[in-house]
């Protein structure tokens, strides 16, 4: 667990949730995508997220640099949203040249989270982002 994670005293509220983490991911052929492209696809990667995450009951809690955390109630909420970003990630992949793909790592865990002064941590936050780089990317 984190320091100021789900155990420690840190005045925020504890409370079962389903965490979803989002990493972009970029599957490239030929010479390295510009910068400018990449950052690009990773605030759209946020914005799927965002759009998705309000259609199961979700919000997204924490996003930077291509990685975007969101709470939901239950986790069938988050594996559906989880669905929908694929879809829609593999979709928005097709409209790209066939030399570059934007692809999604997504973890998820239901578990303890403590909110405190807008900020999310906790078990749930640290173990959904642990399986994230395991999962396939998609």
């Amino acid at each position: 667990m984190s320091p100021g994670g789900a155990g420690a005293s840190g005045g925020g509220a504890s409370r079962l949730a389903a965490v979803l983490h989002l990493a972009v991911d970029e599957s490239r052929r030929g010479a390295d995508i510009a910068e400018d492209l990449r950052r690009r696809w990773q605030e759209e990667a946020g914005g799927i997220l965002q759009r998705e995450a309000a259609k199961f009951g979700g919000r997204i809690a924490m996003s930077s640099r291509g990685q975007s955390v969101g709470v939901f109630p239950t986790a069938l909420s988050a594996m559906e949203c989880a669905v929908a970003i694929q879809q829609s990630v593999q979709d928005r992949g097709r409209e790209v040249s066939s030399g570059y793909r934007l692809l999604a790592r997504i973890g998820i865990h239901l578990g303890d989270l403590l909110e405190a002064a807008g900020q999310v941590s906790g078990d749930a936050v640290d173990v959904a982002g642990w399986t994230t780089p395991i999962a396939d990317p998609g």
